[in-house]
């Protein structure tokens, strides 16, 4: 691994320029019981440069940035690879004006390129292994190369109208342009061509009312999304033709308010409550692309919905001078979720199912015991489960009564987290990350049993001057087997890992 990073400054002028790269070889992912030959480690090369330039003088600030990422990985035999290249910008300006008002513009966007090949893993024995009892060889299915284009913008706007209130108000709109060029090989071979496009556009508006202990908050938001202009052509002969099924359009108006009370009390105490409601759309690659994990097959869903969340909190805060304790109580109802649900074995489908729910309570908490020394994390207790079934075929739901009660995929019930970070000048920082997760399940059918797990990670780093950093970390370092996925082959997680590396700061500070 390797940073570079530069920084300028010049009277109202500043300049940042940065750069890194990551290479690893990788390990073997898949559970050592069930490897065979055509098993090979999954490795990583990438690189990334960022630059940004601003100009600041009083009360307006402008700015400019570009960065850049490129990605190869391969994925664990010789044909299953994927790439991916990025490149990102943003420019936008602060300015303060009259009155105690500030307003925030920014304009982004973005173009990537994806690519990835697919294949298929024979288990049983073929004349290049006579022996072999499990993934034996291996056959390219797919290609896939999927770029996509990216615009947004946002306007946002600060306004104090007393001592006790605040205004907010502001507008964005983003819009996605996806394509997807997927050459199928074997006996079904095709080449297809897929487009779709996609713009949320929303206002909003929040008021926060301070007085005494009181703090209370109201918020909405009007989202305008719409999912058109799709078309599949297929590859027959020399001419390309549109295929029988075509992409749905999608355009729906969603008002999401938010309400927010909280109370403080005896000087160290405070409770609070919120309510909301907001909306997810369906993304382009649930509706349309087609995904391989291992040995499973997820197809999309030309006719899903969006998904419409509905939930509620309420808590109890304590602060002293040691530091502060959470804890909460929480509910959240989503309606139409959108799941990967089990057609046969290793074959899914995305649908919207009736309803999940998740409900439980987390405590958070941040300590600084000594001035050198702060301790944070939290633990989480989520009964996460699906409470309707069945999957929306146009405007009805019918019954599918398996489905009620089952986990929902990769949550786990108990989650635990506890960060331990150590400074002094003298010796540097020292980074302790601990995450204890319980079991859970991989598939909706809950059928894929994920086992519970605990990973301990370091971060450790000492400065020679204002323009040199040592750095070293290790992840896992217990060596734990971690089950990251089961399909029904079952995938592993990073096992121990160390890496060290110096930064180099150029320039002014």
């Amino acid at each position: 691994m390797t940073k570079v990073r530069c920084l300028r400054q010049s009277g109202p002028w500043g300049l940042l320029a940065g750069g890194g790269a990551l290479g690893t070889d990788g390990y073997i992912q898949e559970a050592a019981f069930q490897r065979g030959p055509v098993d090979l480690p999954s490795d990583v090369h990438s690189q990334n440069g960022l630059v940004l330039a601003e100009h600041d003088s009083g009360p307006l600030r402008l700015f400019v940035r570009a960065n850049a990422m490129n990605d190869a990985r391969n994925n664990g035999t010789p044909d299953q690879t994927n790439a991916t290249r990025v490149w990102r910008y943003a420019t936008g300006s602060d300015w303060q004006g009259p009155h105690n008002g500030t307003l925030g513009v920014r304009v982004y966007g973005s173009t990537e390129h994806y690519r990835q090949v697919f294949s298929s893993i024979s288990s049983s024995p073929t004349m290049a292994f006579p022996d072999c009892n499990y993934r034996c060889g291996e056959a390219p299915t797919r290609f896939s190369h999927t770029p996509e284009n990216e615009l947004g913008a946002v306007a946002h706007w600060t306004q104090t109208l007393s001592a006790g209130l605040v205004v907010v108000a502001g507008a964005d709109t983003h819009d996605v342009r996806v394509w997807d060029r997927e050459q199928t090989y074997g006996a079904t071979a095709a080449l297809t061509n897929l487009h779709d496009h996609q713009r949320d556009s929303a206002g909003y508006a929040e008021a926060m009312w301070v007085r005494g202990g009181w703090t209370a908050t109201v918020s909405g938001r009007l989202d305008w999304f719409a999912n058109y202009d799709g078309h599949i052509v297929q590859l027959s002969g020399s001419n390309w033709t549109p295929t029988a099924a075509q992409p749905t359009e999608l355009d729906q108006h969603v008002f999401d308010p938010r309400m927010g009370l909280s109370r403080k009390f005896a000087d160290h105490w405070a409770v609070s409550g919120s309510g909301f409601r907001a909306f997810r759309a369906p993304s382009p690659n649930e509706l349309y692309r087609t995904t391989t994990v291992g040995a499973q097959v997820t197809s999309p869903n030309f006719n899903l919905k969006s998904e419409r969340a509905t939930g509620w909190e309420t808590g109890l805060t304590t602060e002293w001078h040691w530091g502060t304790v959470r804890a909460s109580y929480f509910l959240t109802q989503v309606n139409r979720p959108i799941v990967a649900v089990t057609q046969k074995t290793n074959q899914l489908t995305r649908e919207n199912l009736g309803q999940i729910e998740s409900k439980g309570i987390s405590l958070d908490y941040e300590l600084a015991p000594a001035r050198w020394l702060a301790v944070d994390g939290g633990y989480q207790f989520a009964h996460a489960t699906v409470t309707k079934g069945g999957a929306v075929v146009g405007n009805s739901i019918p019954s599918m009564a398996s489905d009620v009660g089952n986990w929902i995929p990769e949550v786990a019930r108990n989650l635990a987290t506890m960060n331990v970070r150590a400074f002094r000048p003298r010796f540097g920082t020292l980074n302790l990350q601990g995450r204890l997760s319980g079991r859970q399940y991989d598939d909706d059918a809950n059928s894929n049993l994920l086992h519970g797990f605990f990973r301990l990670d370091a971060y450790a780093s000492h400065e020679f001057g204002k323009r040199f950093e040592v750095f070293g970390a290790g992840e896992n370092l217990l060596n734990r087997q971690i089950e990251v996925g089961k399909t029904p082959t079952t995938t592993l997680g990073m096992p121990r890992v160390g890496r060290a590396g110096v930064l180099v700061r150029i320039g002014g500070s």
